[in-house]
């Protein structure tokens, strides 16, 4: 987990950032079921993983991204962190039971390179230059 700035402090912040450390070790127990055969803790894994990945991306989208819409700053990073949400969920609601290693490795991967510019860019952002006003937003999505 990332601490050089301190956002994980901040208690909407530090809740994603440990929604992103479950989401991975998830990802990383299931990878593992795989490997080793066990096709219903990779799928019960899986399941949880999917649910809170849903959850999570809903509160980004209506706290974070939205505070940082209305402030007009790093839109376009939004954009594409919010088409990330898109894409991961259509790429899980894709596979098959049990999904192929190699496609779940991919995809968590990916989320892996998504998480690290929420983490490392966003985070600290809204950490330091969210007003209250901004933090209304957040509020209100993570209710």
């Amino acid at each position: 987990m990332c601490e050089y700035c301190g956002c994980h402090q901040n208690p909407f912040l530090g809740q994603l950032m440990d929604e992103h450390d479950k989401l991975s070790s998830l990802g990383d127990s299931a990878v593992r079921a795989l490997e080793q055969g066990d096709v219903d803790v990779a799928m019960a894994d899986l399941a949880q993983f999917t649910a809170l990945l849903k959850a999570h991306n809903d509160i980004e989208e209506r706290g974070i991204f939205a505070a940082m819409r209305e402030l007009g700053e790093f839109v376009e990073l939004i954009d594409e962190l919010a088409a990330d949400h898109v894409d991961l969920h259509a790429r899980l609601d894709g596979f098959s039971s049990p999904p192929p290693l190699d496609e779940l490795t991919v995809l968590l991967a990916d989320l892996a390179d998504h998480v690290e510019k929420e983490n490392r860019g966003v985070f600290p952002f809204a950490y330091s230059g969210f007003s209250t006003t901004e933090w209304v937003i957040v509020e209100h999505a993570h209710r």
